[in-house]
């Protein structure tokens, strides 16, 4: 799966390649910023993106699979466990039932995560003020007007609770 072009407001992403080969694009989707290679003993196989630089991973090959580690700074585990149990369990489950997402219900995951889509190549800052006020309203608007949630408990239940 190939993530959205986006960024993050609080947290740098540092990439680490396992396996394959894998182009990471920063502030623009045009041309890959830095290639990953585990394949090529000599080849980059880290690379950090700054928090608010837009960016997304591609796999470089169309045959071969590719297997990156993640790494947000600062950690939030919990939060990131419930943002990613959420976000694609209910894209697998939109595809399984084979209906669309709803935009503003990806957008309130998204929100939770403070984690707003870059629109087209929204690198700058007009790019990310438009970013940023159409994060906020579909976002409010997915929450207050139509009632989704950021977290679903067939998705995720909080287990740091239990036991208190």
């Amino acid at each position: 799966m190939v993530p959205p072009f986006h960024y993050h407001i609080d947290q740098a992403e540092a990439f680490r390649i396992v396996q394959g080969e894998g182009h990471i694009f920063r502030n623009s989707t045009d041309k890959p910023w830095v290639t990953l290679s585990a394949n090529d003993p000599h080849g980059l196989k880290t690379a950090v993106i700054p928090k608010l630089e837009y960016h997304t991973i591609h796999n470089a090959s169309t045959t071969e699979p590719m297997i990156m580690d993640v790494h947000l700074s600062p950690e939030d585990y919990v939060s990131e466990e419930r943002f990613f149990r959420n976000f694609f369990g209910y894209l697998d489950d939109c595809k399984r039932a084979g209906q669309e997402p709803s935009l503003f219900q990806l957008m309130v995951f998204l929100k939770a995560s403070d984690t707003p889509l870059g629109l087209g190549n929204s690198a700058g800052w007009l790019g990310h003020l438009w970013s940023r006020v159409f994060y906020e309203t579909t976002s409010w608007w997915g929450y207050w007007v139509l009632g989704y949630q950021p977290s679903y408990q067939e998705y995720y239940t909080d287990n740091t609770s239990k036991g208190k």
